[in-house]
């Protein structure tokens, strides 16, 4: 090129698969050439067949050739997107970084070093790299920047190599994740400029390990689809009537009785305390925080199976093929405390996360109604019904792990009532909006709870698409709907002083085996996640859905 001249991209729409697209160029004069308006030329796609496009200004005779080549690389540039989208993106220089022929110099600070380890490889697909003492010869560099926020980070992709900033681990995992989908297919490297940070604080995805069994390589692959996705909390649903799975030393018939009450496919199986750790260490590394939830009192029919003493009669226990029964835990009993707080003692020891969620739904009242020990609880602790107790009993949850520094996940049903004082390490994850709408968000509010929205419609992946089994249409959603109708990311909105955070939902009601997990989870996944990390302007959907296409490709 000619001295004193440059080309800036101006505006890009673009189209992939045929979708139409345009782009506009726009010469930016410097150097002697003094308040010269730009020269704007667009470009329709009949233009792609020349090998070359000739820029000629006439008053000052310049005529600037760009080659084919160039213009590949603008349209490469057009096509980046990553899911979520990114805070900030902007180039300057155009051009593009292609390694070079010998091992590659890399600088990593230490806070970096487990990133790393985990994801970089893959990132710049799999070269050879040699240690770098200085950040200032090294072509791939790993920075720490104190300015940058908790999970904040910055790429910066020029001539010199590529330039990442952060200053926690998962802020640098966040960076490598962007820059596996920045990776073009020939292993090159657009120039650019990205600063990004999330939206929310708390971007959790549930699986439901109780209803159905999943072996740990299915974990982990999830595990890896949240770290793909900036999700910084995997919830793990590990107890249910149809199944206990995880192993708890002191109570051993929870898994090796509770662990197979269920007879349907992928039903059968726990997960060892080595595999937990493993699990734990394995999302840890990826930016990924592991946090169990005991569900207590109902959903407990696996665990009264091992134990029956522990419910309010120690008669045979039903195991519900789909739902759920009247049996649950007694509230009463002092042998029932001791459960609770052996159990949290060995799972505060295998999940070193700062959450512990206990569950509370949808557990029915029938039989402490006419249980004596649930009877003599209510009237020692004053209390006016049934309904408080099982807000006492949360508090004194809730309480007994405020002493190991953990704070509490109760889904909203525990706010049925009010008339009990709950501790401040409570956290209420608001679902029902199917038949409550807003019910469970504003009880919270009215207790002063911090909220995680998990709306069962447009977050709860298990509902199909289209009717399947026990989900009729009212229970159905599609990408579109979750994009642009979620009563979760409009509350994240509306009141972002009480909403910490989002998550999204798969329950495997029915029979849900592994083989049909993708099928629930794509596309609609992509929406939810970028409700939860993006804080600019959100795309129009058309715009949206065209960038799913290279996600899948990232996260498969």
């Amino acid at each position: 090129m000619t001295d004193g001249f440059s080309v800036s991209f101006a505006k890009i729409q673009k189209k992939v698969n045929g979708i139409d697209f345009e782009y506009i160029f726009e010469e930016v004069w410097t150097g002697n050439i003094v308040n010269k308006p730009p020269v704007i030329i667009p470009l329709s796609e009949s233009f792609f067949n020349f090998a070359k496009i000739n820029f000629i200004h006439t008053k000052m005779k310049h005529f600037i050739v760009i080659t084919f080549a160039l213009l590949t690389a603008f349209v490469s540039i057009s096509a980046q997107h990553v899911i979520p989208t990114v805070e900030s993106f902007s180039v300057g220089e155009i051009g593009v970084y292609a390694f070079p022929n010998r091992p590659l110099k890399l600088y990593t600070h230490r806070i970096a070093q487990r990133a790393e380890n985990v994801l970089l490889t893959d990132a710049i697909g799999g070269k050879v790299l040699k240690k770098s003492m200085k950040p200032t010869t090294a072509d791939v560099v790993l920075l720490y920047d104190a300015n940058c926020e908790t999970e904040a980070y910055g790429i910066k992709i020029s001539r010199k190599g590529i330039k990442i900033t952060a200053s926690t681990h998962n802020g640098f995992v966040y960076a490598l994740q962007t820059l596996r989908q920045l990776r073009n297919a020939d292993d090159t490297y657009n120039f650019c400029t990205i600063v990004d940070r999330p939206r929310l604080k708390y971007r959790s995805f549930m699986i439901d390990s109780g209803r159905q069994y999943h072996k740990i390589s299915t974990i982990k692959r999830l595990i890896n689809i949240c770290s793909a996705l900036k999700m910084n909390y995997f919830h793990w649903h590990l107890t249910e009537g149809q199944g206990w799975r995880v192993e708890i030393k002191q109570y051993p018939r929870l898994t090796s009785v509770g662990s197979s009450v269920a007879n349907g496919a992928e039903q059968q199986g726990f997960y060892s305390q080595d595999e937990i750790r493993d699990v734990v260490k394995f999302a840890a590394d990826r930016g990924v925080t592991v946090i169990p939830e005991i569900d207590i009192p109902g959903h407990f029919e696996a665990a009264l199976k091992a134990y029956p003493q522990l419910g309010c009669q120690n008669d045979s226990v039903t195991i519900p093929e789909s739902g759920l029964t009247d049996q649950v835990m007694c509230a009463g009993k002092a042998s029932s405390w001791k459960f609770v707080t052996e159990v949290l003692d060995e799972v505060c020891n295998l999940f070193p996360s700062p959450y512990i969620h206990l569950g509370g739904d949808e557990a029915s009242k029938k039989r402490w109604k006419i249980c004596p020990d649930c009877q003599q609880k209510i009237v020692e602790n004053h209390l006016a019904d049934e309904n408080e107790l099982q807000l006492w009993l949360s508090a004194q949850m809730a309480n007994y792990l405020m002493k190991k520094g953990r704070t509490v996940v109760f889904w909203e049903d525990i706010l049925h009532t009010e008339g009990v004082s709950l501790p401040d390490n409570i956290y209420i994850q608001w679902w029902n909006y199917l038949r409550g709408k807003e019910t469970g968000l504003k009880a919270a509010m009215r207790a002063g709870r911090p909220v995680i929205a998990s709306t069962n419609l447009h977050c709860y992946l298990n509902f199909p698409e289209t009717p399947w089994k026990g989900y009729a249409k009212n229970r159905t959603f599609s990408l579109q709907d979750a994009y642009l109708n979620n009563a979760a990311d409009k509350a994240a909105a509306d009141f972002p002083d009480t909403v910490v955070g989002m998550e999204t939902c798969l329950w495997t009601d029915y029979n849900l085996i592994e083989e049909q997990l993708d099928e629930r989870l794509f596309p609609r996944i992509y929406a939810i996640a970028e409700q939860m990390w993006s804080r600019g302007k959100r795309l129009e959907f058309n715009d949206f859905q065209k960038l799913i296409p290279s996600g899948i490709f990232i996260l498969k």
